[in-house]
């Protein structure tokens, strides 16, 4: 009885700070931000058990901080910090520049005080350090050397921010050096950066060079309600998922859905306005500092096993969950799951550190180099052999792979390891690449295989999308394995969360009304939609969304408008026949109408570009700008909430001479390959993959057989060899008997360009209007220009948030 009696006087703890019931990142109860009840790190359950990061020293490596500012005066140590703009122990900023500093939100966010000011840090005992290494001239070499300082302080965790190489439609990737990623490798410090991505160009975490190493700790971002924000990349190196609020779908207004409160930078100035994108490895230190603070013999490699294993499997719907053959679950955008702070540091109590085993190399024993077919000729495999392992737990798995130096055709490549048990995963996406490195050295770090043992036949798969040079070839290939001989672990948590995707608050004023007769759409064809509302919700946008019949699984958006008028949507020829709920939601103000129960008619039979579109000729003028519309039709079971599915990597080849004319990043609807040489193209293959598909098979490629001719020219058509791996699209001639393949040549020139996907498309009977493509799909880009525009605008705005008596959260404006 006495026992019951304790236990709760502990479990009493409650901050007085007075934002405290807004951090919904430590005790998410549903009621700011549309969040879910639940959905949050359960950082109250760590403290209840006496966990405060005391003891530990957290370092927040960016800008700089006040030191003496309210929340961390107390606790701010000047010798784990350093300004290399003044090259003194000082990282103080300029106050008055206030909307480019960071690092004194991070540092509060990690480990504030617990008084009656702003809110609590999530380890609130913790030592705080801070590293100014972004401000003056020579940002970028500091930053470098910055990250690296004081790399061997016992119980110490170093947060650092990584920025995505993704600009203007490429995303750059640089030679692995194997050196920088040792560096990391026996430091005492734990070093975690958070990490923000371009997401619908496939950015990847092994694009980057901190992010992709295993040794660093990164985590994914995820919104209130538990699923992906617009701003997380894929990445196998992905550890764990953080709550730090955000757009969890593609809208142009959810990215206002969610702020963080903490301290404002100086004074005892409080913050509502903090963006939330990038705070992830502040608040992941945070935690591990509470794991630290109970048992202070763990290391990194430890922490990683114990979040692995306590960590809460959210958006539990996701197709992205997949489970291992030692029974281990793990997501490419999630990692393991949302961490979960009160079961982690249960574990950490118990746990005991753990030394890895001698790492092992799987080697390949066949003859290199390979040369790496092209053209819808499926997976070519490498099997890499540990005859004898003493590895029966693992932690993770590196891929070095080493390509022909003079070429660049790596975008094209979709990359899968199958373990020894049998899990194949994928481990690198097609994107759009720039290979700004000397050699094609490339590193891919792997999580996906925790829990399994090391021995046995490893097989690489390697699919080439689209076309390209026979001569690329694959140059040497090794795979590294990382993990413990004992494999005595506990099992892995089976907690779930819930679904992020499930409607908002429901309100008898607020109804959706459409002109669809006997609630049929019909893809490709425009219908309208009017969101009634009363005044108190009549000035706001609403997004129309499609959802499956049974509401579980992610939604998509196919409009947007503003209430009490009609407002133009589409669904496009890219998904299933079948029954389907529609509603129109607003992230903001966490507003759903009734749900509308429809019929999606999709008369697509086969995916691609329709047996219409083959062998259509366009006149050409030499040296003219020219765009090849490209508008597919699908049949996929499943939404893409980021609309990803309409990016696609078009590769333009010409059949008779094999010249390849490069790969442009363009949209599945209403895109356009450009095309601008200086000679015809009679016999042209135009091949298209989508960035994403239902489940990715080895044929994702689209083919459409055209001719650019000279005016007045009218060719016949042209029979194209199939090596039948892939089922021949209707409307493809190819010769019977079937000939070898032509081989590819030299004349290879690696163009990689973003067309204009929004231009309107000539002799394209199933295109939607431009001025509907730009409502629905451009959306997506000015997503960018939003976020550019807040930044600015938080200078002279403070956002409130407050309950009026309807229950609504309600945003308040008011001029500082």
């Amino acid at each position: 009885m006495l026992f019951f009696v304790f236990s709760a006087l502990i479990r009493s703890f409650n901050p007085a700070d007075p934002l405290f019931p807004k951090q919904y990142h430590i005790k998410n109860d549903g009621t700011y931000f549309g969040g879910l009840p639940g959905e949050d790190l359960n950082i109250v359950g760590a403290w209840d058990q006496g966990a405060t990061g005391e003891n530990v020293k957290i370092i927040i490596i960016n800008d700089g901080c006040q030191a003496n500012h309210s929340e961390l005066v107390d606790r701010f140590d000047y010798n784990l910090s350093y300004n290399y703009e003044t090259e003194t122990c000082d990282p103080s900023y300029d106050p008055q520049q206030t909307f480019t500093y960071s690092g004194i939100k991070l540092a509060t966010l990690a480990a504030g005080e617990n008084n009656d000011i702003c809110g609590i840090g999530i380890a609130y005992k913790s030592t705080i350090g801070c590293v100014n290494v972004l401000a003056g001239s020579k940002a970028q070499k500091n930053y470098n050397v910055g990250i690296k300082r004081d790399n061997d302080l016992n119980l110490s965790i170093r947060v650092f921010p990584s920025y995505t190489t993704c600009s203007n439609a490429y995303c750059e990737i640089s030679d692995y050096s194997k050196n920088d990623e040792k560096f990391f490798q026996n430091v005492q410090a734990i070093f975690v950066t958070s990490f923000q991505g371009a997401h619908q160009l496939n950015d990847d975490l092994a694009y980057s060079l901190y992010p992709g190493n295993p040794y660093i700790l990164t985590f994914a971002e995820i919104s209130q309600r538990g699923s992906r924000i617009t701003s997380t990349a894929r990445g196998n190196t992905i550890l764990a998922s953080v709550v730090t609020g955000g757009p969890d779908y593609d809208s142009t207004t959810g990215i206002l859905s969610a702020y963080l409160s903490t301290g404002d930078g100086y004074d005892d100035t409080c913050s509502q306005t903090v963006l939330p994108m990038g705070t992830s490895g502040a608040m992941a230190a945070g935690v591990i500092s509470l794991i630290l603070s109970v048992n202070n013999n763990l290391k990194r490699n430890d922490i990683t096993s114990i979040i692995a294993l306590t960590s809460v499997k959210n958006d539990p719907n996701s197709k992205s969950w997949h489970y291992n053959k030692a029974g281990v679950r793990y997501s490419d955008v999630y990692g393991f799951g949302r961490i979960d702070a009160d079961a982690a540091v249960s574990l950490a109590k118990q746990y005991y550190h753990r030394e890895y085993a001698k790492e092992e190399a799987a080697k390949y024993e066949g003859k290199l180099p390979i040369e790496i077919p092209s053209f819808l000729s499926g997976f070519v495999e490498v099997p890499l052999n540990i005859s004898k392992s003493n590895i029966n737990y693992i932690d993770f798995v590196e891929l070095i792979i080493d390509f022909s130096g003079n070429l660049s055709d790596y975008s094209l490549f979709r990359i899968f390891i199958e373990s020894p048990s049998g899990t194949n995963r994928l481990v690198k996406d097609i994107s759009m690449l720039k290979e700004v490195g000397v050699g094609r050295y490339y590193r891919i770090a792997a999580r996906d295989f925790f829990g399994e043992q090391a021995e046995g036949i490893w097989k690489v798969k390697l699919l080439r999308e689209n076309v390209g040079p026979k001569r690329y070839r694959l140059e040497s290939i090794s795979l590294t394995v990382t993990g413990y001989e004992n494999a005595d672990f506990p099992s892995q948590s089976q907690k779930a969360g819930e679904n992020p995707f499930q409607p908002y608050e429901r309100y008898n004023n607020v109804t959706l009304t459409t002109t669809l007769e006997n609630n049929k759409i019909t893809c490709n064809s425009l219908f309208m939609f009017t969101v009634e509302a009363s005044p108190e919700f009549s000035k706001i946008p609403y997004d129309l969304i499609l959802a499956p019949e049974d509401g579980n699984g992610e939604f998509e958006r196919f409009g947007v408008g503003m209430a009490n008028s009609p407002q133009p949507a589409a669904v496009y020829c890219h998904y299933k026949p079948g029954n389907y709920i529609l509603r129109a939601i607003n992230p903001i103000y966490h507003v759903s109408t009734q749900d509308i129960h429809v019929e999606l008619i999709n008369p697509t039979e086969e995916p691609g570009f329709g047996p219409e579109n083959q062998y259509k000729v366009y006149e050409y003028t030499l040296n003219q700008i020219y765009q090849i519309p490209i508008n597919l039709k699908n049949l996929r079971s499943s939404f893409s909430p980021y609309k990803r599915e309409y990016f696609v990597l078009a590769t333009l080849w010409n059949y008779e001479t094999n010249k390849i004319y490069g790969t442009q990043l363009t949209m599945s609807i209403n895109g356009a390959y450009v095309y601008n040489s200086s000679e015809y193209c009679p016999k042209c293959i135009l091949t298209v993959v989508p960035y994403e598909t239902d489940e990715i098979t080895e044929c994702n490629t689209f083919i459409n057989a055209i001719s650019l001719v000279e005016p007045g020219q009218k060719p016949e058509k042209f029979e194209i060899s199939w090596n039948n791996v892939c089922p021949l699209p209707t409307g493809i001639i190819i010769p019977q008997p079937q000939p070898t393949s032509p081989l590819f040549t030299s004349t290879f020139t690696p163009l990689f360009t973003l067309t204009n996907p929004f231009t309107a498309t000539p002799d394209n009977k199933q295109a939607l209007p431009t001025y509907l493509i730009a409502i629905i799909v451009l959306s997506t880009v000015v997503v960018v220009g939003i976020i550019v525009g807040i930044i600015f605008w938080q200078v002279k705005k403070k956002i409130l948030w407050d309950k009026n008596e309807h229950g609504m959260s309600t945003l308040l404006l008011t001029q500082d």
